[in-house]
Parts: structure tokens; sequence; C-alpha cells
């Protein structure tokens, strides 16, 4: 089973976000669990750009839907190939 994590973002507070995003890794590997986290934005924000993956296992993904969060989430969805067992 591996977990799919959507994180999004409109980058409000970067810091912290990234922050976040680090203590989801360390919290997911301490469970031992086998994971990746899409850290989405609707549009490709400096910040965002600039932002490099502490983990492999972080992708970023860039929506570009205005005003649509929930929409960039599904767009994630879509794009993955994941399995019945697995937790989305």
């Amino acid at each position: 089973m591996k977990l799919h994590v959507v994180v999004p973002t409109i980058m409000t507070n970067p810091q912290q976000e990234f922050s976040c995003l680090d203590q989801l890794v360390d919290h997911f590997d301490k469970a031992s669990l086998d994971f990746t986290i899409y850290f989405v934005a609707n549009f490709p924000i400096q910040e965002f750009n600039e932002y490099i993956p502490t983990d492999e296992r972080i992708i970023k993904s860039v929506s570009n839907l205005p005003f649509s969060i929930s929409r960039a989430i599904n767009s994630v969805f879509e794009r993955i190939d994941y399995r019945d067992e697995d937790v989305l």
C-alpha cells in the first residue's frame, strides 16, 4: 500500500509550507510508510519555482488552473499511477 498526499499551496507563507513538507516526510518515515507527497500550485509562483524539494518523494506540480485549487488537486490524481490498495 502506498500513501499519496496532495498539499495545495498559494504560497502565502512559503517557509512554513516548506517546513511542513519536511515534517510530513519525517513523520511518514518514522511510521515506515511508503508515500509520495504532491506539492501543487495553481500557477508557478516565484517561491514555488525556486523551491527545491528536500526529498525525492516530494513532487512539485503546477495545474495552471486559475481560482480552482480543488481542480489542481484532482489534476494530480488523474496523472499518477495507483493501485486499488493505495490511499489517496
